[in-house]
């Protein structure tokens, strides 16, 4: 049996590696992984979205820090018009990583998707309370 995936949303890799003091809940989720064996990823989406921060020095330390993890590369074919259509309206670049999360998910990439984003929750619960969850 392999180890379960974690992909992360960007809100939580900022949360572990900002340089800022680390929240207990982000420092327990990188304890629990660790202990358990449990991979955490980031997504070529993620790291697209750090690349339009407009604070120069720390796009350049997040980018760095990023390099950390392993890192789920986009899948060719997969376009802005057929996210929209499976995971709800892409109106800003977020909602379009959003997306490009819930389908890395519901592919099988990941086991689970991390966030903090309520909207990003509220775009896998329409699909189903089921993949919500995960």
């Amino acid at each position: 049996m392999s180890a379960p995936r974690f992909l992360i949303d960007t809100n939580v890799f900022i949360g572990l590696e900002d340089h800022a003091v680390v929240a207990p809940h982000f420092a327990l989720l990188q304890q629990l992984a660790a202990r358990s064996g449990v991979e955490i990823y980031v997504h070529e989406a993620a790291i697209d979205d750090i690349r339009r921060d407009k604070d120069e020095a720390r796009r350049r330390v997040s980018l760095s820090k990023i390099n950390k993890f392993p890192v789920v590369k986009k899948m060719a074919g997969v376009d802005q018009a057929m996210l929209a259509t499976k995971y709800g309206r892409i109106r800003r670049h977020n909602d379009l990583v959003d997306s490009t999360l819930l389908h890395a998910l519901e592919i099988g990439v990941a086991d689970f998707l991390v966030t903090e984003d309520q909207g990003l929750h509220d775009r896998a619960e329409r699909l189903s309370s089921t993949f919500g969850a995960r």
